[in-house]
């Protein structure tokens, strides 16, 4: 659906063309299936661990690096995207680039709507309940890991997507095997799918080698994914007793319904749409904003007397706030993959046509358009990438765009604070999210 075609047409007009390859990898149970069973059953002779679509993205991104320049473009100016789950791969790689050992694979990364924290890593024991049940269910033996792996290898891939169905479990998040994701002591992550890999370092080296770059961002209602269960609640009273016997802590409730103004008074269409961002604060939002913090932090690597072993970063910010422009139950939510539309104009003709609906002299879907695959474009293939300095680019909901500094523009300070509450009481967030949306999308 995401055809690019447009995309790399427009920069061909701008004349700074680019080459965008796109990768099929192994999804679900077939890419991201994790547990103890699945390690041990494992020869010596491979690189042992889980998160086998991880795995995919990076052979083929090794291959581009590869064979890319007989396409004519350049193994030294590699950028990874991804949106959503994509995005959750991309900062893994992002992460990779700049933690790792050897040569990066990649030198920029573009991370939208997701990042690692959003969907998982789960730990390990949790994987390995998750994988019981699954082998439970299609009634695999009880014995040592070889043959319960090599009885699940006689299922045919239509059951198994069946049983995933059936158990609930279709959304299948990264897994800390400690082999190619581990946890480090401050909560984050690393990437290990290259500690073993040798890999040739580039002949030529880029006007910024050595830094790598992100754009990371995401949308103001990201969790219009849960608007079916949202759209449930009945009153105020009605979500307090769904949340009473589901998060243990009354103070951060309290804190919580202050913050967010849930109040008895109230309309029940103003409290839906509240709930919508709280859970969009919890689910995405506060973990990219942990992402970019991460990333921003590496850019202070620059100083050659910053004494950190992490190769230095350039980190640009943007945020959707423009909502669906096309009539329906979704029109003006800035939700899940809005920026989409814009990103690629897949959906043309119809964005034009919701441009006549307009009022005169008003920006337009069609110009945001220009500008939204200008700036990816200029990101993808400007000669070197400079810092924002604490900025974030602004897709606005009138279609205007504004360069804002975090740490001192209204909205962006209170989505901080929000954040500031979210990270103090996480454990009880988690409690809360999970009692309103479920457990299908929340890890």
């Amino acid at each position: 659906m995401w055809d690019p075609a447009r995309l790399v047409k427009r920069s061909v007009a701008m004349g700074t063309p680019m080459i965008v390859a796109t990768i099929n990898y192994r999804l679900n149970m077939f890419g991201f299936a994790g547990s103890s069973d699945i390690i041990h059953a494992q020869p010596d002779v491979q690189q042992k661990g889980c998160n086998f679509g991880l795995g995919d993205q990076r052979i083929a991104i090794l291959w581009v690096r590869q064979n890319i320049g007989a396409f004519g473009g350049d193994a030294t100016r590699i950028t990874i995207g991804g949106q959503s789950a994509g995005g959750s791969s991309s900062h893994a790689h992002v992460l990779e680039a700049i933690r790792g050992k050897g040569e990066p694979l990649v030198q920029r990364g573009i991370i939208q709507s997701g990042a690692v924290g959003v969907l998982g890593p789960i730990p390990m024991a949790v994987a390995d309940a998750r994988w019981e049940a699954f082998c439970q269910h299609l009634g695999a033996p009880t014995g040592d890991a070889s043959s319960r792996i090599a009885f699940m290898a006689t299922i045919a891939p239509s059951e198994i997507l069946r049983a995933t169905g059936q158990l609930g479990s279709i959304v299948c998040p990264l897994v800390v095997d400690d082999l190619t994701i581990s946890q480090k002591p401050n909560g984050r992550w690393r990437i290990h799918f290259a500690d073993n890999e040798a890999i040739s370092p580039s002949d030529t080296p880029t006007q910024d080698a050595g830094v790598i770059s992100a754009l990371i961002g995401d949308t103001d209602v990201e969790a219009v994914i849960h608007l079916g269960e949202v759209g449930k609640i009945q009153s105020f009273p009605h979500l307090e007793e769904l949340l009473a016997d589901q998060v243990t802590s009354t103070e951060f409730m309290d804190k919580v319904y202050q913050a967010y103004g849930l109040q008895p008074d109230v309309p029940v269409s103003d409290l839906r749409k509240r709930v919508l961002q709280l859970l969009t604060d919890i689910q995405f939002g506060y973990p990219v904003q942990c992402a970019r913090q991460e990333l921003m932090g590496w850019e202070k690597s620059r100083d050659k007397d910053s004494g950190s072993t992490a190769r230095p970063t350039a980190v640009h910010s943007y945020r959707m706030s423009v909502g669906n422009p096309f009539p329906g139950p979704r029109y003006g939510l800035a939700q899940h993959c809005v920026d989409l539309i814009y990103i690629y104009d897949c959906i043309a003709e119809a964005l034009r046509v919701a441009d006549e609906a307009l009022p005169a002299n008003v920006e337009t879907n069609a110009g945001l358009v220009e500008r939204i695959q200008e700036d990816w474009v200029r990101f993808i293939t400007a000669p070197s990438v400079s810092s924002q300095a604490g900025c974030a680019t602004v897709y606005g909901s009138d279609r205007t765009v504004s360069l804002v500094h975090m740490e001192t523009n209204q909205a962006w300070t209170e989505r901080l604070r929000r954040f500031h509450l979210l990270e103090t009481y996480w454990a009880s967030a988690q409690q809360l999210i999970k009692a309103l949306a479920g457990s299908g999308h929340v890890f």
